[in-house]
């Protein structure tokens, strides 16, 4: 059966997206992937394949401000503004497949966008259920004092004020294969804006205030040795989370799990198929 992958841009809010919808054959569901920050939906390419070649067409996309995305790099004027995103990639991959349950491919600050939705009943998301990958609900290290001030400060008078992120490639992955490509990418960025510090923080306590809220059934895979985001913050969130939810820890991984050297990688992988296959069964 012959795989097909399309591009093209689509409007959201101000701002222009970018997507990509690979499939081959009529697919059992279509899963929309919802990237990190400062990355972009290409890096998930392999994984990708790989659920088309288990039947799923897979839509990826381009949030603002990241990617082949319009936007100011790794700034939002309202979080809000990426749940705005998310719900029209959504309901363009709706267009593009229609009659399909949709699911949701989640990793780091793209779970987080995506629990903010999931968790407002103001946004209406219909899906079938959302895997969140080393879901960024608080930040590995601590901030320092300074930075915390200087962000808030800026946020009000310079929203746009650009500052390193921190995310150090090294940090992302045991491969440094991963690390190097990661270095590399024209489509990564490492800023952050001052905007956005706020408005993240913000996400982070609506998401720990309203997890009860979620009712979509869940898959959470979680780094036990994540140097980005926060396990324990995530294993909080989880514990308070409401909706049928499956749990799974992997000690030892970092942050990216698709891009973990094997046979760990082949683990993740396995447990995130077993419960696809289980939400979204072949015809």
């Amino acid at each position: 059966m012959k795989t097909t992958m399309e591009t093209a841009t689509f409007p959201s809010a101000g701002e222009t997206l970018y997507r990509s919808l690979t499939s081959a054959g009529a697919p059992r569901a279509v899963l929309v992937t919802v990237h990190g920050y400062a990355e972009h939906h290409g890096r998930y390419a392999r994984l990708t394949d790989e659920l088309v070649g288990r039947g799923f067409a897979v839509f990826g996309f381009d949030y603002r401000g990241h990617g082949h995305a319009t936007g100011a790099r790794g700034h939002c004027n309202r979080f809000t503004d990426f749940v705005a995103d998310l719900s029209t990639a959504c309901e363009e991959a709706r267009r593009l497949v229609p009659g399909k349950p949709i699911g949701l491919l989640t990793a780091s600050h793209g779970a987080l966008v995506t629990l903010r939705a999931l968790c407002d009943p103001q946004t209406k998301l219909d899906v079938a259920g959302a895997v969140l990958t080393s879901p960024f609900l608080g930040v590995a290290l601590a901030v320092p004092g300074w930075k915390t001030v200087l962000g808030r400060a800026a946020s009000r008078l310079a929203p746009k004020l650009s500052m390193p992120n921190g995310i150090r490639s090294a940090d992302l992955s045991h491969d440094p294969k991963v690390g190097a490509a990661y270095d590399a990418d024209p489509f990564v960025h490492h800023v952050a804006t001052a905007r956005w510090f706020t408005e993240m923080s913000g996400a982070h306590d609506y998401v720990r205030a309203h997890a009860a809220r979620l009712a979509v059934p869940t898959l959470w895979l979680l780094a036990g040795d994540d140097r980005v985001a926060s396990t324990p913050a995530s294993e909080a969130v989880y514990a308070a989370a409401g909706g049928d939810k499956t749990f799974r820890r992997f000690d030892r991984l970092y942050h990216e799990l698709y891009n973990e050297p094997e046979p760990d990688r082949a683990t993740v992988v396995a447990d995130l198929f077993s419960w696809l296959d289980g939400r979204f069964p072949s015809a």
